[in-house]
């Protein structure tokens, strides 16, 4: 295309944005009742022309006031805030009133509306385009895959807001289909019976949170906390090997831990391997052969890991997208962990930063529709409180926002060692917005092979099976219990687990 026929195309674009916007207003001015319907499309930010933005602008005013809109109401708003003269006074006003009659007819207002989002749009990425080439130059100071990200995150975010559907559902719309959604959710779970025992979203490696939880489902924002060294790695890295074993496609953005570190861990909770073992590659040919039949297993798995240190809630965001959009899709995203993501804007301090971290995770949780799990840090008991006092809401790090926007909130406990011997952990699910919450799982502290193993029922009453039921009880739970379920354990497992032997795996 030559540069007068762009030059060309570019005014005709820029002439129906114009025409658009005079004509959403006048169709407005003419049928205030439409209103309400067109607000869920576009904002008054989409609208560029200047006296078109300003009457808009006006129209709002008047719809918060609780004030019918008409020419009139809307005339008195502009002199109230001087700009009547600027749009053209009354005669103006009443020319579009006037013009949105034939408009209205001709073109629904939010047929008129979406030509306005589109345009709005395409406008905002033009000009964002056109600022961004100065951080491609070479003073610039910014790194060139800094420069692509900003680009690419801008992007997304534009692409999700032409995206983003009505999100108001109707009761007798819900139960029209309500039936379809029955059969929907039965279809899900046969489909899962075999590979997640049924369960309607991504399933864990611990059959009592699968329960309580019914797995995580789109749309969630679990968080997972735990103090320094509790083992908040272990538990994503069981959760990220619990559904690639689902055949759900994962994105483990890892900003503390290299992604060798992680790939090690994921191997060893898999293939049932000594990290320490995997680290120095001294292994037996027993545990060889599980380590390769764990690589051919992986090589086909739909798991992305991201160790950049540096990464914000906008880089994070467009890596997602863009993940979405590929063949394998994007199924579970977890994040280890939430108070290291750098910054990418100003803000007042520091909690207000991790509280925005926070809302926006939720958001694009929800515009993703997938599960998103956080990691985050738990600050020490405060007072006279013992550090074996059990976790509490209030003591995730740095904002109480985490708690308030997550739909799911696990905590992570482990007392302190009694001679030599690495305490069991303790699954607190502390809060579940779509069932059961306040709810212990006890579990065997695996840590040298990244793993907590859930403490089946028999431990406890010589029956089978595994029941958080029957753990949620502490005081059933004596030091009898105790010895008898490490006695159990050992022998299933065939191992013998020290402090020592963990210790180095406490590190998160």
């Amino acid at each position: 295309m030559s540069d007068s026929s762009s030059v060309q195309s570019k005014k005709q674009e820029e002439e129906l944005y114009e025409l658009a916007q005079h004509d959403l207003v006048a169709s407005v001015l003419y049928n205030p009742d439409s209103l309400n319907k067109i607000l869920q499309i576009i904002s008054v930010e989409d609208f560029a022309h200047e006296k078109y933005s300003v009457v808009m602008q006006a129209i709002v005013h008047v719809l918060r006031d609780d004030t019918p809109i008409n020419v009139v109401s809307v005339a008195k708003k502009l002199e109230e805030t001087g700009f009547l003269g600027f749009v053209g006074g009354m005669v103006e006003l009443y020319d579009l009133y006037s013009e949105g009659e034939e408009i209205s007819v001709s073109n629904p207002p939010s047929v008129i509306a979406n030509i306005v989002k589109e345009s709005s749009i395409k406008a905002k990425v033009r000009d964002s385009l056109k600022e961004s080439l100065s951080t491609f130059e070479y003073d610039s100071g910014m790194t060139a895959s800094s420069a692509i990200e900003e680009v690419q995150s801008f992007l997304s975010e534009q692409a999700l807001v032409l995206n983003d559907d009505s999100s108001v559902t109707t009761a007798e719309e819900y139960v029209k289909s309500f039936d379809e959604v029955l059969a929907e959710r039965k279809k899900i779970s046969e489909e899962n019976k075999e590979i997640s025992g049924g369960l309607q979203g991504i399933p864990t490696l611990l059959p009592s949170l699968n329960k309580y939880t019914s797995g995580f489902t789109p749309g969630q924002l679990i968080t997972v906390g735990a103090s320094t060294g509790g083992g908040k790695s272990v538990f994503a890295i069981m959760c990220t090997n619990a559904a690639l074993k689902a055949k759900k496609s994962v994105m483990f953005f890892s900003l503390e831990m290299s992604e060798e570190e992680v790939f090690d861990r994921v191997y060893a909770n898999m293939a049932e391997v000594r990290l320490n073992n995997i680290k120095s590659g001294d292994v037996s040919d027993e545990e060889r052969a599980r380590l390769k039949e764990t690589s051919e297993f992986l090589s086909t798995a739909k798991l992305k890991i991201d160790a950049n240190p540096k990464e914000t809630v906008d880089s994070i965001r467009s890596k997602a997208v863009k993940q979405q959009q590929t063949e394998e899709g994007l199924d579970f995203i977890i994040i280890d962990y939430l108070q290291l993501i750098s910054a990418s804007a100003r803000f007042n301090s520091r909690q207000e930063f991790i509280a925005d971290l926070s809302r926006n995770i939720k958001l694009l949780a929800k515009t993703l529709q997938i599960p998103i799990m956080i990691l985050v840090q738990l600050n020490r008991p405060k007072g006279e409180s013992t550090e074996n006092e059990r976790p509490t809401l209030d003591r995730i790090r740095e904002s109480g926002a985490i708690a308030q926007d997550s739909d799911i909130v696990i905590l992570l406990h482990r007392e302190n060692s009694v001679d030599n011997k690495i305490p069991q952990t303790l699954v607190l699910l502390e809060k579940n917005r779509s069932g059961e919450s306040n709810k212990t799982i006890r579990c065997h502290t695996e840590l040298a092979y990244s793993d907590f193993r859930e403490v089946k029922s028999k431990d406890l009453t010589g029956g089978e099976g595994s029941d958080g039921d029957n753990i949620d009880d502490d005081s059933s739970f004596d030091e009898t219990g105790t010895a008898a379920a490490d006695e159990f354990y050992s022998d299933d497992f065939n191992v013998d687990f020290d402090f020592e032997d963990g210790e180095d795996f406490f590190d998160d």
